[in-house]
């Protein structure tokens, strides 16, 4: 969703300068998988538009005393794989999942790649965009930034070390509205970095790379479960990103039990 508004963060908060609207309030997903079969290797696709992914190595569907049925993802070679979909790379976005680790690790949660940076006219293997957890268990989002005057081809926004604790349910978020891009715990603002996106198409998305949840990414590996991941077409507000998560929100975690399924 394109906006000719201008967005200053101040205290936190999103303020809007102009007319019209920037965040979307009640955008429909365009992937929605909750990852709640009680076995098998489909994830099943509740937005409704038929998007389902593969569980491939050592991810599986597991009991979680918390989230109920989940993904349990249990080495480097466990992954959700999601065809490519052209709506999987909008020109702004949010994506949204719940995580808990088992073990400290720099970890891929979701991913999409591209292979040519359009303005530096670079082929490759590059983020699109990526959320995952370094190993100081901060959380790290990435978007590609396609200015040929950047030193990087992407824009790293970082949260604060520590915002991940181990065994505990939390809710992530990564929003790129075309302007900022921002990182959401457990409902609330916790970093945010300007980038440049490419007029009309948003990120520099090139060829047809599958959505990956998990799976391993240089010396990226997932050791945990997760569920509820969703992917927007546009930027939420940060009140439906935190109502996302409220309605979700278990009380403290009392681990994942039950026999691991296929």
């Amino acid at each position: 969703m394109r906006s000719k508004l201008n967005l200053v963060l101040a205290s936190g908060l999103a303020v809007l300068v102009g007319a019209g609207l920037l965040f979307a309030a009640t955008a429909p997903a365009v992937g929605w998988w909750k990852f709640d079969e009680p076995n098998g290797v489909t994830a099943r696709d509740s937005s409704g538009f038929n998007h389902d992914g593969t569980l491939y190595g050592s991810a599986a569907f597991a009991q979680d005393a918390d989230m109920g049925n989940v993904l349990q993802v249990y080495g480097p070679s466990g992954e959700v794989a999601v065809p490519h979909d052209a709506s999987f790379e909008p020109e702004t976005g949010t994506i949204e999942i719940w995580v808990k680790t088992a073990a400290v690790l720099s970890s891929g949660l979701v991913w999409k790649t591209t292979d040519y940076l359009v303005n530096r006219q670079q082929s490759g293997t590059f983020y699109a965009y990526g959320l995952r957890i370094r190993r100081d268990s901060s959380v790290e989002a990435i978007v590609t930034d396609d200015d040929p005057a950047a030193d990087n081809y992407f824009v790293s926004v970082r949260t604060k070390t520590g915002t991940i604790k181990q065994n505990t349910w939390t809710h992530l978020a990564l929003r790129w509205d075309g302007t900022t891009a921002a990182v959401f715990v457990n409902g609330k603002l916790a970093a945010a970095s300007t980038y440049t996106p490419i007029p009309g198409k948003g990120l520099s998305y090139h060829g047809t790379s599958d959505l990956k949840v998990a799976g391993l990414w240089g010396d990226l590996e997932f050791n945990g479960s997760m569920c509820d991941f969703r992917m927007y077409a546009a930027p939420l507000s940060e009140a439906d990103i935190y109502s996302h998560f409220s309605a979700k929100a278990p009380a403290p975690s009392k681990g994942t039990k039950g026999t691991k399924t296929r």
